[in-house]
């Protein structure tokens, strides 16, 4: 358990891809490679869903769901369209 602590602690102290993109300029090809992934988080199963560059394998986008369906595929659309 108190290895799961540290990874918690550190999950949060860590910057997200958006905060990383904004420090980098990394430069996009401008084309969206997505997939979805269970794992299991605790107990739990998640779904991991993300986006990357085509041309530079960057992670673009990614969000933890609790389940890869048309409705968290579309949330994820839509906040990374904005």
């Amino acid at each position: 358990m108190t290895a799961y602590e540290r990874i918690i602690r550190m999950g949060f102290n860590s910057k997200s891809p958006l905060e990383v993109g904004l420090e980098l300029k990394p430069n996009w090809s401008g084309y969206l490679i997505v997939d979805g992934d269970s794992t299991i988080i605790g107990k739990q199963k998640e779904s991991l869903l993300i986006g990357v560059d085509s041309y530079s394998q960057d992670i673009r986008h990614a969000i933890l769901a609790e389940h890869e369906d048309g409705m968290n595929w579309t949330h994820f659309f839509l906040v990374k369209k904005s």
